[in-house]
């Protein structure tokens, strides 16, 4: 294998007598990425991730195995990343620990405590007020049909 995956991609491509835009039409990828693929230009292709999937789709329209092309997509990728680079040919110079996917827990801090305090309160209060407010029962409403009896009784 002399070639590289984009020269193969772009040789069977012009072979079957495609454009660039036949190809985009056919795959729903952009046609600068698919320029991109075929001059093996990394810099202005999206993830590794997205780029298999671009190259599926191309190989799946050009009629040709695309797990060869995916290796070697694979043998050029994996030497940038190995050596340490953010992306294709871009040089870690230091890292330094952040992680963009990585999820940042807030820490517990006093106002969480102060917030939980206040809730707290404002329920008792609610409920104070409440009882406070429906007041004592007044001696004429609390006359049962018993009570009336009883005082007719005793008399």
């Amino acid at each position: 294998m002399d070639t590289s995956y984009g020269q193969r991609l772009a040789s069977k491509r012009e072979a079957l007598g495609l454009s660039i835009e036949d190809v985009a039409q056919s795959t729903k990828v952009p046609k600068n990425s698919l320029r991109a693929l075929e001059q093996e230009k990394h810099d202005e292709l999206p993830a590794p991730v997205f780029v298999r999937g671009f190259i599926k789709s191309y190989a799946q329209v050009l009629g040709i195995d695309a797990s060869e092309i995916l290796s070697q997509y694979s043998e050029f990728q994996t030497p940038h990343l190995a050596k340490g680079t953010k992306d294709f040919g871009e040089e870690i110079e230091e890292f330094d620990g952040y992680v963009p996917w990585q999820k940042i827990e807030e820490p517990v801090t006093s106002r969480n405590g102060v917030t939980l305090a206040v809730v707290v309160l404002l329920i008792i209060a609610t409920v104070t007020m409440s009882y406070l407010m429906r007041g004592p029962e007044t001696a004429g409403e609390g006359v049962t049909q018993n009570t009336v009896a009883a005082d007719t009784w005793h008399s």
